[in-house]
């Protein structure tokens, strides 16, 4: 899981040392293009960096209002999660956006149901995938999409060889669920690490919900950027290196239960020791 934390650290100083300085939307950056990193789920890991404090509670909400299609700032406060608050309108706390709402209806078609279908019943289909990203209408959107599109995998292991055979058993937890995120662009600093807890939480949950165990996470970027004002804090963590402790997660049994009654209260880390806090400036 080492591993994970120094890629991390690793881009970030060829963002400083090498990427290419523009203005962009809300602000000066460095930005190198086409980045990943990649996470291994099994065995309860999960993927919070310790070069500096994840406050994942609010991630957690996040994902918990997106799942049921968020459409005013209240949906995400009700669970604990305030940094969409910059982004409502300031009299009706209104949002319009991608995430979440086109995951459960997009041009009628509920992609998380038929995702969920098509796991139990075709597991090993190359056809697991939920969009957020529809060109109709996207100059409308609050903030159009960052992470905008989910695939996932079934990996086989020795054990279900001859299920792949036979047809998918819903009662074998032998295979893992793998997912691949990508993301248009990607605030190094703040957001990348948040959309890592994002990723990881989608994909314990859409396993639990499935009886399987999640498996490998990958996060795709392709603007990976750090704003100008961040510049000092970024030298500092990566000058403070990371601690060598993995943090562990555990779920709440999530079979039988519709999609959209995932709570935070759900998810529960421990084993997590970061360094400490840095606190950066939220570019909206």
């Amino acid at each position: 899981m080492q591993v994970y934390n120094q890629k991390y650290l690793n881009i970030a100083e060829d963002i400083l040392r090498y990427g290419h300085q523009r203005e962009g939307r809300n602000g000066v950056v460095r930005s190198i293009p086409f980045q990943d990193l990649m996470f291994d789920m099994r065995n309860d890991y999960f993927p919070l960096i310790t070069s500096r404090k994840i406050y994942y509670d609010g991630v957690f909400g996040e994902y918990a209002a997106m799942i049921r299609g968020p459409k005013n700032i209240k949906d995400f406060q009700k669970w604990g999660c305030n940094y969409w608050n910059e982004f409502g309108d300031p009299d009706t706390g209104e949002l319009r956006l991608s995430y979440g709402n086109s995951w459960i209806d997009f041009n009628g078609v509920n992609q998380v149901e038929e995702l969920l279908y098509n796991l139990k019943h075709h597991r090993y289909d190359r056809r697991h995938i939920i969009t957020a990203w529809n060109p109709k209408g996207m100059q409308d959107l609050t903030l159009p999409p960052c992470h905008f599109l989910y695939q996932f995998y079934v990996d086989q292991t020795v054990a279900s060889f001859d299920h792949a055979r036979n047809g998918p058993n819903d009662n074998d937890t032998s295979d893992t669920l793998s997912m691949i995120m990508y993301s248009r662009s990607g605030d190094w600093m703040v957001g990348v690490p948040s959309d890592m807890v994002f990723g990881a939480t989608m994909l314990a949950h859409i396993s639990a919900l499935v009886n399987l165990k999640p498996g490998t996470l990958k996060l795709f970027v392709a603007d990976a950027h750090i704003y100008l004002e961040h510049f000092t804090k970024a030298q500092e963590q990566i000058e403070n290196g990371y601690r060598w402790v993995d943090a562990k997660y555990s779920i709440q049994p999530q079979v039988g239960l519709n999609y959209n009654e995932f709570q935070p209260k759900h998810m529960d880390i421990y084993n997590y020791e970061p360094k400490g806090s840095i606190k950066y400036e939220l570019k909206t």
